[in-house]
């Protein structure tokens, strides 16, 4: 099935109707198809297909993604919306998902030009991704939030 998801860009309507006579639930095509179309770019599409599915579908990957698509067109308020929405409908266990939608917070406020709040969100993410110990990202947050607070410095 993710096999699908490696067409080119001129078999993309053929991918997207394997996607769609496979036995899988509305829900599930159509999270996959929005899956397709944000891996060829297609952002508004992928962004109308989780927008239709939030509106019966109110889970936390769901938004989660749908506020990455936002945030990666940079409608930063709206994807700051989504994934402050996504924090209150996700399980307090996932925090995978909580340290990736703080950094997705991170981003939108720091293009927001919100820097207090950047950094703030930072901190969280880098909490959450040292729970889930992967040095790497709290290499690189931290590396973020310490250049942050050495340009807000007087």
């Amino acid at each position: 099935m993710i096999a699908v998801l490696d067409y080119g860009i001129g078999n993309l309507r053929s991918a997207e109707k394997a996607l769609q006579q496979k036995n899988l639930s509305e829900t599930e095509t159509r999270f996959l198809v929005a899956n397709l179309y944000a891996s060829k770019e297609l952002y508004a599409e992928a962004i109308d297909q989780l927008e239709a599915l939030s509106k019966t579908l109110q889970e936390a990957p769901v938004i989660r993604m749908l506020g990455d698509l936002y945030l990666r067109v940079g409608l930063n308020r709206e994807a700051e919306k989504q994934y402050l929405n996504a924090l209150s409908l996700m399980a307090a266990n996932d925090v995978e998902g909580q340290a990736s939608i703080q950094y997705g917070l991170a981003q939108a406020y720091e293009s927001l030009g919100n820097y207090d709040l950047t950094i703030a969100k930072l901190g969280e993410a880098i909490k959450a991704y040292a729970t889930l110990e992967n040095r790497s990202m709290v290499d690189q947050l931290t590396t973020e939030q310490q250049k942050l607070k050495a340009m807000m410095a007087p």
